[in-house]
């Protein structure tokens, strides 16, 4: 994503800012309010300056080609069409693989916004407050190169990775024949009784990691699902992918390269 050249509006006073117009038809930012703003808008140039001045210039880089491409910029703030500041920051996912139109403007969603009136904060809540977002931030900024379907595609294939889904897969024949034997009808004429029902009882116990996703989750993992949904949580740097129909949900930790169940099994004693 990098927003249209026209949008966004910078003012050498605040030059770690960047003034996004909100609203399809305010398509200008002229000034940026009253002294009362202007305070505000100085305390937030102010910690941006010095939370770019910790990060390493390739950071800087990305951070900047993920909102605004080869041109540079600050963080974005939202002006209202009254030219007063929006008191939420947009979510950064609000700009990942995602594109305006340059002669529309930024439409008003209130989803694509942070809850927390940051205007009302105290001076460390703020800073508390831009610590996290700027995680969010940088971590969308990491990830915005690869499409939405890439991370899809790459985090499927941590699926199969996955110890469990990889022991699956080893002992498909297995575990098919140990479900089929339950059913089958030489159970019911074997003498006994007490074996076959701790046998029963035994396999109820050894099959639950194998009967915590439906055979198809197993089998398929994300492929060839249209409901799949990536959720991106930027400050713990994760993604979850679920899909409704398959009764599958995974966490891709971004750092590891690794994904993880909802519910993870002991995978030795599975084996």
């Amino acid at each position: 994503m990098t927003l249209p050249e026209n949008l966004p509006v910078d003012f050498t006073a605040y030059n770690h800012l960047t003034f996004l117009p909100l609203g399809r038809k305010n398509k200008s930012v002229r000034s940026v309010g009253s002294k009362h703003t202007k305070g505000l808008l100085g305390r937030l140039n102010d910690y941006f300056e010095r939370a770019m001045n910790e990060l390493s210039q390739e950071d800087i880089i990305l951070f900047q080609t993920f909102l605004y491409g080869s041109h540079r910029g600050g963080f974005p703030v939202a002006i209202d069409k009254n030219e007063d500041v929006y008191p939420h920051f947009w979510k950064p996912t609000s700009f990942l693989w995602k594109e305006y139109n340059k002669h529309r403007g930024i439409p008003i969603h209130h989803d694509e916004f942070y809850s927390q009136n940051f205007t009302v904060l105290t001076k460390n809540e703020l800073e508390n407050y831009l610590g996290s977002i700027m995680k969010d931030y940088m971590f969308c900024a990491r990830i915005h190169d690869s499409s939405k379907e890439e991370w899809i595609q790459h985090i499927n294939k941590c699926f199969f990775k996955h110890p469990l889904i990889s022991l699956y897969h080893r002992n498909a024949d297995v575990i098919e024949a140990i479900e089929q034997s339950k059913k089958s009808p030489l159970l019911f004429i074997m003498k006994n009784p007490e074996p076959i029902a701790f046998w029963r009882n035994r396999i109820e116990i050894i099959m639950r990691p194998f009967r915590s996703l439906s055979s198809t989750a197993f089998e398929r993992g994300f492929s060839d699902t249209e409901d799949t949904v990536l959720t991106v949580h930027g400050e713990n740097e994760i993604i979850r992918l679920t899909s409704e129909n398959r009764g599958l949900a995974v966490t891709y930790d971004f750092t590891n390269d690794a994904i993880s169940l909802d519910d993870e099994y002991n995978v030795v004693l599975a084996a």
